[in-house]
């Protein structure tokens, strides 16, 4: 999707998020062993504490924060609805590990891929085209800024779950 120019930095983390997504589910269906369950539920939540804890709280201050619409607007709500129930997975997640539920936390672990990418193209299609049309351009500037500021792509990309060794990249 094309994008203004001061908001591509945040696709970009967008679509890191996506590969993260598709990176979980390529694993959902290969036959993990126990230890390659354990290795990727820790490196989704290891992701989630590098990457999107940051990027919600980035969105939230920096885009939601310089937004006029009230907080009850639908969109405005449906993305911090989002961002919490994606919070939620990853408690769920963080306590099955802590637990040693290796079951749940593979559950937790695809579940929050799942959330992840749900969420991301929700934001592209339909959130950031009517942020982009609202904002004006300086505020816009000014947050898209901050928010690169705050974000890593790189440490991102670099908390990546490893991928299954029969993951071709066939297209989802």
């Amino acid at each position: 999707m094309r994008r203004d120019d001061t908001l591509r930095p945040l696709s970009r983390q967008h679509h890191i998020a996506l590969v993260f997504a598709k990176t979980l589910r390529q694993w959902r269906r290969a036959a993990a062993a126990p230890g390659d369950r354990r290795r990727v539920a820790e490196s989704a939540h290891r992701f989630w504490q590098v990457e999107l804890v940051p990027h919600f709280r980035a969105e939230e201050e920096h885009l939601l924060g310089h937004w006029d619409r009230p907080g009850t607007d639908p969109l405005a709500t449906r993305v911090l609805q989002e961002h919490v129930g994606i919070h939620r997975v990853a408690q769920r997640l963080a306590r099955a590990l802590e637990a040693d539920d290796l079951e749940a936390a593979w559950d937790e672990a695809l579940r929050l891929g799942d959330c992840v990418n749900a969420h991301v193209r929700f934001e592209e299609r339909s959130w950031l085209p009517v942020l982009e049309a609202e904002l004006e351009a300086g505020r816009l500037t000014r947050a898209a800024e901050a928010m690169a500021n705050a974000l890593d792509p790189d440490q991102a990309e670099a908390a990546l779950p490893p991928r299954p060794a029969t993951a071709q990249s066939p297209p989802d």
